[in-house]
């Protein structure tokens, strides 16, 4: 029992560390709180008037709550921008005035639905 203490007790202290040093500084690639709101307002004005943002009822386009957190296998980053930038359907594509960090920021708030 000894031998068993002096391998997992020391192993328990290293995981319990990097689980907290994890919790208190979050990986970078995690969205900050200006990206989401910058995401929101980008939604608001080019998104809002097909897609709603509250239910996953179709307005003229699907409803976006929980498209990321109810949809198994959660969609990709890639393939949510390719639909930003290329269109869909009868969804027109949005290159011109959704690029780059915007398109970024728009997938932020999309996430948090």
């Amino acid at each position: 029992m000894k031998g068993f203490m002096r391998t997992i007790v020391p192993g328990l202290i290293i995981a319990f560390s990097v689980l907290y040093a994890l919790a208190a500084n979050p990986p970078s690639g995690k969205p900050s709180g200006p990206a989401i709101k910058n995401g929101q307002r980008i939604f608001i004005q080019s998104c809002a008037s097909c897609h709603d943002a509250h239910t996953d009822k179709v307005k003229s386009g699907p409803g976006l709550k929980g498209y990321y957190t109810a949809r198994r296998p959660r969609p990709a980053d890639a393939h949510v921008r390719e639909i930003i930038e290329q269109g869909k359907g009868t969804m027109p594509g949005f290159a011109a005035s959704i690029a780059g960090s915007q398109a970024d920021d728009l997938i932020a708030y999309l996430k948090t639905l």
